[in-house]
């Protein structure tokens, strides 16, 4: 008496699955991958706005507590400001703090790096927020005058924009305008070397 194993596939239903799957894997495939490139031009582009928001939070915060700030204005016509010193209350644990967009190369790695720099009390430039177009960066003052050293600018103008690191068919996902934020220093003592 034979008996017949019916646990087994037939290679016909074997064949048919494997056809099924040929079909359907490019289709995932291509769906997994513009996941990952979805999630990855996003997170890049909320980094940019990141960097944004800290570079105005750091400078607000500095903004707000100074009791001096010195501007360093080469370019009177356009009223940019190369650097900005900010001097705080004797009685605070604050110490003097100097800001500026720049690129600098790094001394160690070689790496060039498009940023903005502070100096604490002569400590030596550190780049707080890197990744920015420094070329388009600037802070700008709204009154000045070369001549008559007695107009105050009463807005600081921060215009900042990040670097665009989402690059082909995703250059939508990226900070494509400057970012400009206006400070008062209406009540502050402005100085100009």
């Amino acid at each position: 008496m034979l008996i017949k194993n019916r646990k087994g596939f037939s290679l016909t239903e074997l064949l048919v699955t494997l056809a099924i799957i040929g079909l359907f894997s490019p289709l995932v495939f291509v769906i997994f991958v513009s996941g990952i490139e979805d999630f990855s031009t996003t997170t890049k582009y909320m980094g940019q706005q990141y960097s944004v928001m800290e570079v105005t939070s750091l400078l607000r915060q500095d903004i707000e507590e100074a009791k001096i700030i010195t501007l360093s204005i080469s370019d009177y016509p356009n009223k940019l400001v190369d650097e900005i010193t900010f001097e705080f209350d004797p009685t605070s644990s604050r110490m003097k703090r100097q800001w500026k967009f720049d690129t600098i190369t790094d001394p160690t790695t070689g790496e060039v790096i498009n940023g903005l720099w502070l100096n604490v009390d002569g400590a030596g430039y550190k780049c707080v927020v890197d990744e920015l177009e420094v070329s388009q960066c600037s802070f700008k003052v709204d009154k000045i005058d070369a001549v008559d050293t007695s107009i105050k600018p009463e807005r600081l103008i921060l215009s900042i924009k990040p670097e665009s690191l989402n690059k082909s068919r995703y250059k939508g996902r990226n900070v494509n305008e400057n970012i400009i934020t206006e400070f008062s220093v209406r009540y502050k003592e402005i100085f100009l070397p």
